[in-house]
């Protein structure tokens, strides 16, 4: 029997072909090695390097303030420094500033060249003055109390446009939702909407004042029935008119004042 035999040169070229991948296996992973610690150690210099230091507010850049103002959202964030880049909870400021009710939105983000902080809000537009048990303050469109105190510069009386809300109380803000927007194009002027009695909505108006009833009730009947109230100003002197009551829309009522007195006519004694 003939034993057959790989020829010897076959043999040794396998072996250091095989002995070739381990080495290349082996010089892989040495290198990913020192290029993951050398990706640490560039890291961790980064981290600690004075560079990326926030040492004065002048390095914090805020974009679409204007009614709060600069100041008012650098003290909102309430950092102290110097302070590393690093080191900074942007998820924590933006909540924080959003607790500000003047403040719709904010997003804060770190800015490496130059290091500093960008910090980006949307206020919220007040559009008529209001009261409340937390005291004086704004209404924006969406029904939002903005207290008196969270601006550091007066409001300009050009933009608000609504009538004064007086006794405004959160649970009443579907209401303004749906009252401003048609109060906005209502041919009667109504300048002041009286929250405080809860059972019924007071408002002035160029006609007088109107009682709506309860706030959450038939409010779009109500202003078409308000709307059509102007016609009163022709049968009855608006100085006469005590207050409208539309809490019924389809039976409105009208109180007004008795009519004065004719004077009589005063007569002179005849001299005798």
């Amino acid at each position: 029997m003939i034993e057959k035999t790989l020829p010897s040169d076959s043999l040794k070229n396998r072996r250091q072909a095989l002995r070739d991948r381990r080495r290349s296996r082996a010089a892989g992973a040495v290198g990913r090695f020192l290029a993951v610690g050398a990706l640490a150690a560039g890291l961790a210099w980064v981290m600690v390097s004075p560079y990326w230091t926030l040492r004065s507010e002048r390095q914090v850049e805020v974009e679409g303030e204007n009614l709060l103002g600069e100041r008012a959202i650098r003290d909102s964030l309430g950092l102290s420094y110097p302070l590393s880049l690093w080191e900074i909870p942007t998820d924590r400021l933006q909540e924080k500033l959003q607790t500000n009710p003047a403040i719709k939105s904010a997003r804060i983000e770190r800015q490496l060249f130059p290091p500093g902080m960008r910090v980006e809000i949307r206020e919220r537009q007040p559009v008529a003055r209001a009261n409340s048990r937390n005291g004086q303050g704004y209404l924006d469109a969406e029904g939002t109390f903005i207290a008196k105190r969270y601006y550091d510069r007066p409001i300009d009386p050009a933009l608000l446009v609504g009538p004064e809300a007086i006794g405004y109380q959160e649970q009443y803000r579907d209401s303004w939702r749906k009252l401003y927007p048609f109060l906005a194009n209502l041919p009667v002027k109504v300048t002041v909407i009286d929250w405080r009695d809860p059972g019924n909505l007071v408002l002035k108006t160029d006609l007088g004042k109107v009682y709506f009833g309860r706030h959450d009730d038939r409010l779009a009947e109500k202003l078409t029935a308000l709307v059509q109230a102007r016609q009163l100003s022709s049968t009855i002197p608006l100085d006469r008119l005590l207050y409208l009551d539309l809490s019924d829309p389809n039976a409105p009522t009208v109180q007004v004042k008795p009519k004065p007195a004719p004077d009589k006519e005063k007569t002179a004694p005849v001299p005798r």
